[in-house]
């Protein structure tokens, strides 16, 4: 998955590719426009919003948007590509920012667990490990490593 697809809505996408590209004009699912890596003239540089991928349908290349604006105002560096996007259309942490849609502002994030709600060091070591499949799907869309499930951040009740 891409950044721009987990912490841009739509609108926001399409809102960088006008920037990059000026106007577009629908054609089903894509936004075709002139493409900036070669003399166009009638467009033929599509980007998809739904799925955050472009393409030259002349050749030039396809990718993501984040991609896209690195190609075009990048450094070369795609760390230091990659923090300059997201200084400029996300946040310093994007692991952190919640997604389109999703509501943050909710009682659980403002409140302080009650000693009820602990667990047991001996109820922790009892439960079932991650299945794999589980593991690989949190380090695909996640960014997580394998080290997440080894040092758990948990508050133990006495038993």
């Amino acid at each position: 998955m891409s950044w721009a697809l987990d912490h841009l809505s739509r609108d926001q996408r399409l809102s960088i590719l006008e920037s990059l590209e000026g106007q577009s004009k629908a054609s089903g699912s894509w936004q075709m426009t002139l493409c900036p890596f070669h003399n166009d003239h009638t467009p033929s540089f599509g980007y998809d919003p739904d799925k955050d991928c472009w393409k030259c349908f002349a050749g030039c290349g396809n990718d993501d948007m984040m991609n896209l604006w690195a190609r075009i105002h990048g450094t070369g560096d795609k760390k230091a590509d990659f923090k300059a996007f997201v200084a400029r259309y996300g946040d310093e942490e994007p692991s952190k920012k919640a997604k389109p849609g999703r509501k943050t502002d909710n009682k659980l994030s403002r409140r302080t667990a009650s000693p009820d709600e602990f667990i047991t060091e001996q109820e922790f070591k009892d439960l079932a490990l991650l299945p794999e499949s589980w593991i690989k799907q949190l380090q695909k869309k996640r960014g997580w490593s394998r080290a997440f499930g080894q040092y758990p951040q948990v508050h133990y009740r006495r038993a």
